[in-house]
């Protein structure tokens, strides 16, 4: 065999050699198993073909992402498909997720948003302030019925909700020597009303003030965010009478004094004095004479009602009063005359009710009154002497009931109702006396009933409704009716004792 054989044959084995050991590089047939790592399951593979063989979808677990694979279960030398060598199984590394916490106050002081790393610790954040309201953990659901427990961050960010109470509060009342004043316990922002005044004998108080050096004057309107004590502040008064202030001036709300015969001055301490409060001298059996100044607009309800031994009530020349409160001086027994000023606009119900002995009621010229309320004089046994200011359009309900001593009474033109039981049981009344020119309307049910002594009345063309009963148990008075006939408005029954009707009458 010669050399140059020799040499041919060589370089065909290492062609075969080389064949051979290229076929086997083109087909490894190795296998890789996947360690997830608590990750979903990825079954292993074999590849027989690292050029033409498809990658596994990456793992999932809850609350992480999903980083890599690995040669190593430490995770220091990253695995890639070209390093195959063998079977070999790669790890898989996570990286935990990032979530957020968002705190919804619910109009507490802002919390900042947090983050965590899943699974991680999570602490409360600091508790958050609203004015007024005490904090009562976090809630997981807006409608705060779940408590939220702090302990591992979950796989997802979310929304906490602040739930609160609405707190208590209380007012305390120092009165700085005046009579005791109870405490007032509201909610924060409920609304809170003034107490009654205290007394404190030959003092007049002045207000409560929140500072104990009575400097800050206390507004109530609201419940403040906070237990308060408030001061009462007075200045002294030798004449026993107690005010209050108020936007327009001073009222008169009591008397401590002992003299009998009072006289409220028209200013007190530079300050006018413009009311009476109500139940101001109500139920007292001491006094006996009243002046009130003229810069005094209005008497409230029961301010004078059952002075037993009050006899005079005086109003000083050009009065601004405006408005006398219902019952005011219901039951002053012993009062017998009373000039009621022209200013006045209102008298309330009841006003001179059971004021047996009040005999004469006088207005003054030019009267700004327009209606004799319900009740008014009923049960002024004595009355006998009233005359009716012009401008009056109507008399109320049992305005004169029981009026037993009241024998006239002149109804003026302005007049357009006169109402039910007007004249009740006014026993004695002998003469109604309707103005010409009259705007009389209507008159009520039993309206003049036990008018046992009229002898006679008018009733004009104006009159288009007549009550029930108008003149029951009237003896024998002749009623002259300006209609021609009966007219359809009237009730059937309004003369049930038949007085002697003349219909069609002209009043000359």
């Amino acid at each position: 065999m010669n050399w140059l054989f020799k040499s041919k044959l060589t370089i065909v084995f290492m062609m075969v050699a080389l064949v051979l050991m290229t076929g086997c590089a083109e087909n490894p047939n190795y296998t890789i198993s996947f360690e997830s790592n608590g990750g979903s399951l990825i079954e292993s593979i074999t590849i027989t073909d690292e050029n033409n063989f498809n990658l596994p979808d990456d793992p999932i677990k809850e609350g992480y992402t999903f980083d890599n694979w690995y040669l190593d279960s430490q995770f220091s030398e990253l695995f890639s498909y070209h390093q195959l060598t063998s079977n070999i199984i790669v790890y898989a590394k996570w990286i935990p997720n990032t979530y957020t916490i968002t705190y919804e106050s619910n109009g507490g002081s802002s919390i900042t948003p947090t983050n965590h790393l899943f699974e991680s610790t999570v602490i409360e954040p600091e508790t958050p302030i609203k004015t007024g309201y005490s904090f009562k953990g976090w809630f997981s659901d807006i409608n705060l019925k779940e408590a939220y427990s702090f302990s591992k961050m979950p796989s997802h960010s979310f929304t906490l909700y602040a739930k609160w109470t609405i707190n208590q509060y209380t007012i305390s009342f120092d009165s700085n020597g005046g009579s005791l004043v109870n405490s007032i316990t509201q909610t924060f922002e409920g609304r809170i009303l003034e107490p009654t005044p205290p007394t404190k004998d030959d003092y007049l108080f002045l207000g409560w003030f929140s500072d104990i050096e009575l400097e800050n004057e206390f507004n109530f309107t609201i419940m403040p965010a906070s237990d308060i004590t408030l001061y009462a502040k007075w200045d002294e008064d030798p004449k026993g009478l107690i005010y209050q202030e108020t936007e327009e001036g001073l009222e008169v709300t009591g008397y401590n004094g002992t003299d009998p015969n009072i006289v409220i001055p028209s200013m007190f301490k530079s300050m006018i004095v413009v009311g009476i409060a109500d139940n101001a001298f109500s139920n007292r059996s001491d006094i006996q004479s009243i002046t009130i100044p003229s810069t005094v607009t209005y008497i409230g309800a029961n301010a004078f009602k059952n002075l037993t031994s009050l006899t005079t009530i005086s109003f000083e020349p050009q009065s601004k009063l405006q408005s006398i409160g219902d019952y005011a001086f219901d039951s002053a027994k012993l009062l017998t005359s009373i000039i009621i000023p022209s200013s006045v606009e209102v008298m309330g119900i009841g006003a001179f009710m059971n004021t047996d002995s009040l005999t004469t009621v006088t207005f003054e010229s030019n009267s700004k009154l327009t209606v004799i309320s319900q009740e008014t004089f009923s049960n002024a046994i004595s009355l006998k002497t009233i005359e009716l200011p012009e401008g009056i359009t109507l008399i109320g309900k049992d305005a004169f009931s029981y009026t037993n001593s009241l024998e006239t009474i002149n109804i003026p033109s302005t007049v357009k109702t006169i109402a039910a039981r007007a004249f009740y049981e006014a026993g004695a009344l002998t003469t109604i006396t309707i103005a010409e020119n009259s705007q009389l309307v209507s008159i009520g049910n039993y309206a003049f009933l036990n008018a046992a002594e009229l002898k006679s009345i008018y009733i004009p063309i104006t009159v288009t409704e007549m009550g029930y009963r108008i003149f029951y148990f009237c003896k024998s008075p002749t009623i002259y009716v300006a209609a021609e006939s009966l007219p359809t408005t009237w009730d059937v029954d309004w003369n049930p004792s038949n007085g002697f009707v003349v219909w069609g009458y002209i009043q000359s």
